[in-house]
């Protein structure tokens, strides 16, 4: 900031500046505190705005403001503002689609583009709009498989082929094509696989290899198969621990290890096993109930969805006085449909009706 101030006309010291913005907004944010990242993310997009303004035929400023708006509307959809999530996303959009018009042969603004439609994909599922959806997932496809098909042995590559299978699986989860999903998100798991052979200590790796795991489980679940089913949220489990364990401050990692309890747990009970399942549902009731923020509704329907599976196992061992109690915390936590973001939250929907 003291440089910035110095001399503003040195664009190199403002690009530092928005960059110092940008990582500050990005720990506040996977440290579960959103709302405290808006700030300096905000600074960040109007700095590049700032460079572009002055210098608009500079591809790379362009590029930079497409991806300071991004990380802005990953944020935001976070909190559940999606009016300006989503003009943030198609502005990034726009911007990565213009760089690649200008430069085609360039790759990496190439996987931008992949990325920004992904990023579109995972707004337009959240709109239930699935024909947009599924587009978007698709364009992405496209350009990643022809980039990897290129470039093999680039990782980065890789996880945006990944996530785009992930997109589309998505979509057909929700349109209920199970066999479809189960192939698309298998095409993913594959690729994470063979990444972390190459890369075991890689926590970004493991961490979407979880969510696959989890995503997997409920497809097997949705079909009875509760073995396998169980399989895969073990896994995920076992993930999710090791991921904690190590230390970082990770709001992200913790919940996805109250999820893998509560997958855990549903499919227990699902298999009569109520016992078995209560520890599982109590580990993850104590912890949503910590990452509750009124401020983000995803949380209050965590909690609400975790609470509402406990209640389901204490009916089961006759103990209604609790799932009585349970009932009422759930209607004071006030949670609200609107906040389904993520295939997790649909299933907590789903549990709650």
């Amino acid at each position: 900031e003291r440089l910035a101030a110095m001399d503003p006309a040195h664009a190199n010291w403002q690009r530092d500046l928005a960059d110092s913005y940008a990582t500050m907004g990005g720990l506040l944010n996977s440290m579960g505190e959103p709302t405290r990242a808006l700030t300096p993310l905000r600074k960040s997009l109007a700095i590049v705005e700032g460079l572009v303004q002055k210098d608009p035929g500079n591809p790379g400023w362009q590029r930079s403001m497409g991806l300071k708006a991004r990380s802005l509307s990953g944020v935001l959809k976070g909190l559940g503002q999606m009016e300006e999530a989503l003009a943030l996303g198609e502005r990034n959009l726009q911007i990565q689609l213009h760089a690649v018009a200008r430069s085609p042969k360039n790759t990496a603004w190439q996987r931008s583009l992949a990325n920004a439609h992904n990023w579109m994909s995972a707004l337009r599922w959240i709109q239930q709009d699935w024909d947009g959806a599924a587009d978007h997932a698709g364009q992405a496809l496209e350009i990643a498989q022809r980039l990897a098909q290129k470039d093999s042995a680039n990782s980065d590559l890789q996880g945006t082929l990944a996530t785009a299978h992930s997109r589309y699986a998505q979509v057909w989860v929700s349109q209920g094509l199970l066999d479809q999903a189960q192939l698309a998100y298998e095409e993913a798991f594959a690729i994470y696989t063979t990444q972390l052979e190459k890369d075991p200590s890689n926590a970004g790796w493991r961490d979407i290899l979880s969510d696959l795991h989890a995503e997997l489980g409920w497809i097997q679940e949705c079909r009875g198969h509760f073995a396998q089913a169980l399989g895969h949220h073990r896994a995920n489990l076992e993930i999710s621990q090791g991921l904690v364990a190590e230390g970082e401050k990770r709001e992200g990692w913790q919940r996805d290890l109250a999820l893998a309890h509560m997958d855990s747990g549903r499919v227990l009970l699902a298999q009569g096993s109520a016992g078995d399942a209560m520890p599982h549902l109590e580990e993850a009731v104590r912890s949503f109930v910590q990452l509750v923020d009124a401020e983000r509704p995803g949380t209050l329907l965590d909690c609400a969805g975790a609470k509402a599976l406990l209640a389901r196992a204490c009916k089961q061992q006759g103990d209604f006085e609790q799932a009585a109690r349970l009932a009422v915390q759930i209607a004071d936590l006030n949670w609200r449909p609107q906040s389904i973001d993520s295939p997790s939250r649909a299933r907590m929907l789903a549990e709650l009706s």
